[in-house]
């Protein structure tokens, strides 16, 4: 019998209040997952102190995402509900934690492993990232979802170099997404980043370098501020570091901004 056990954490939030989203073991087993939230308040109190359930399906359902478009909550996650491969399925919430669809909407079927999704919004309706095994490495696909929950343009390549392209992650700064992900070169992974249109047309024909320092940079998180973009990301050395990117793909911080890293030696007391 598994433990109710819960992990990978998504949130956002619409101005009033939190949405929490999380994998959960499914009561009884200790291999198969749910997707599982919970609406928090501005005052931090937990206003579902029983979790919403988002998504049930038969065998593991993990990795969500989450974003708000000003009506509704997005969520989607990795969904193993096939049995053969992983699919990005998703659904809407509203305000008030309530799933808007009976089924959850197929986001990505394609052939091979469609995983680690991200999502942003424009205001009118969402952009979700995934990386995808089409074919025989993992690139970079992204597709539009409606307001109301169409799939607009499905399998978008955002990034298909040769080599692994992974953990991707999108963020919206009024007029295009920008799109950052861990790329391999041939040896160890950088930073790269890829602007696209809400049209879905990508702009960057040539993805741009974020960083390609000697170390080993992966799994971006990517936020904007109303002027320029702050791509983050973790080092072999399990430091953070990060850069501002202008909404011209401009990198305006050389060397790139230490964040964290290891502590500092003790000073010796004489």
């Amino acid at each position: 019998m598994g433990v109710p056990r819960q992990t990978a954490p998504a949130i956002a939030g619409d101005g009033s209040r939190f949405l929490v989203a999380w994998q959960q073991y499914r009561v009884g087993t200790s291999s198969d997952w749910d997707i599982r939230a919970a609406r928090v308040g501005l005052d931090a109190t937990l206003l579902d102190s029983t979790s919403l359930l988002v998504s049930t399906a038969a065998n593991r359902e993990t990795s969500p995402a989450v974003d708000f478009d000003g009506a509704h909550y997005l969520a989607v996650w990795q969904d193993d509900r096939s049995g053969s491969s992983l699919d990005l399925y998703g659904v809407r919430l509203d305000a008030a934690g309530a799933v808007a669809e009976s089924t959850a909407i197929p986001i990505s079927g394609d052939p091979g492993d469609q995983a680690e999704p991200a999502v942003a919004h424009d205001g009118s309706g969402w952009f979700v990232v995934w990386q995808d095994r089409r074919g025989g490495n993992f690139d970079i696909y992204g597709t539009r979802v409606s307001a109301d929950g169409v799939v607009l343009s499905p399998g978008i390549p955002i990034a298909t170099a040769p080599n692994d392209q992974l953990a991707p992650a999108v963020a919206f700064d009024g007029l295009r997404y920008l799109v950052a992900y861990q790329g391999s070169p041939g040896v160890g992974y950088d930073i790269y980043g890829v602007r696209v249109e809400t049209t879905g047309a990508v702009v960057d024909g040539t993805p741009f370098v974020i960083s390609s320092a000697p170390d080993w940079q992966e799994t971006p998180a990517i936020a904007y501020d109303g002027t320029n973009f702050l791509a983050v990301w973790r080092t072999t050395g399990a430091d953070i570091h990060g850069v501002r990117v202008a909404p011209d793909a401009s990198i305006l911080d050389a060397p790139p901004i230490a964040i964290a890293g290891p502590p500092a030696a003790p000073t010796r007391m004489e």
